[in-house]
């Protein structure tokens, strides 16, 4: 969507004599909805927090598999190969998502200022 698309409309209705009428006036959102904020897509955000939470999830994983304390009990699979197992995978979608992420965000910006 366009930036100017949100810009208010003036509506000058004029009478016979070409004098303003007294329904003329502005059109469209108010001045608060108008600048509501920077226009940030709250999925993005949230795309842009999970690839955080993955990638330091990812790194958590790594760490906390290390830890010898972190076996199972008894004749159990160990939980630190539990771990070591899903972390790289956390690491990857993590970082897939960043890189998609940008990609989107430079055809955004590309689209901006294309005119």
């Amino acid at each position: 969507m366009d930036a100017d698309s949100n810009a208010r409309v003036v509506v000058r209705e004029l009478d016979a004599h070409g004098q303003e009428t007294e329904s003329s006036g502005q059109v469209g959102l108010p001045e608060e909805e108008l600048v509501r904020g920077w226009g940030i897509n709250p999925y993005i955000v949230v795309l842009w927090v999970i690839a955080a939470g993955l990638i330091v999830g990812g790194f958590a994983l790594i760490a906390k598999g290390r830890d010898p304390l972190s076996s199972g009990p008894g004749g159990s699979l160990p939980l630190s190969y539990l771990l070591i197992t899903v972390a790289p995978f956390a690491l990857l979608g993590g970082t897939l998502t960043c890189i998609a992420l940008l990609f989107w965000h430079g055809a955004q910006w590309q689209k901006r200022h294309r005119r």
